[in-house]
């Protein structure tokens, strides 16, 4: 942690909350090529600075995502199978389609090992990158119902980080 008083920034957090909101000036660097409209997802945090004076903080970068266990390593075919599969829950839910604004923000390759050492090699699975929670909640929630049928469209959330360790 750093000392120097212009780098380091304390807020007492008082209040949190998360929507979809179109990218400011300040942001936009991290967003280059993307539509001047493109909705993405931001964290304001309500809270008290260390003199006591009421603060906001807007918190960009983050964006919500889940795992699907691939069980091969990665390749653009595999990633390609990803987009049509997001593309075809998409149009399930009736969202949207429109040129120029994607769905996924990335499709990750991650390997997984089992930190209870019952399975002693490594998974591979893809992260599923999403600019949209709310539309990450619902395609997850559809490949949830389907995963009785095809147990690779099982979506695995944050909280399954805490039971593989990252290798």
């Amino acid at each position: 942690m750093t000392t120097n008083p212009e780098l380091d920034f304390r807020i007492q957090n008082v209040h949190c909350e998360t929507s979809l909101d179109i990218i400011d000036d300040f942001a936009r660097r991290k967003y280059v090529g993307k539509p001047n409209d493109l909705k993405t997802p931001i964290i304001r945090m309500f809270g008290i600075c260390e003199n006591g004076e009421k603060c906001l903080a807007n918190i960009y970068g983050f964006l919500p995502f889940f795992y699907l266990r691939s069980r091969t390593p990665f390749s653009d075919d595999l990633k390609k199978l990803v987009g049509s599969l997001v593309v075809k829950c998409a149009k399930q839910l009736d969202v949207p389609l429109v040129q120029g604004y994607p769905l996924l923000a990335n499709v990750i390759p991650f390997e997984f090992k089992d930190m209870y050492g019952f399975y002693p090699e490594k998974d591979f699975f893809i992260k599923v990158v999403f600019y949209d929670q709310i539309l990450c909640h619902r395609i997850g929630l559809t490949l949830l119902k389907e995963c009785g049928k095809n147990e690779l469209l099982q979506p695995y959330y944050g909280i399954y980080i805490y039971t593989l360790c990252l290798k």
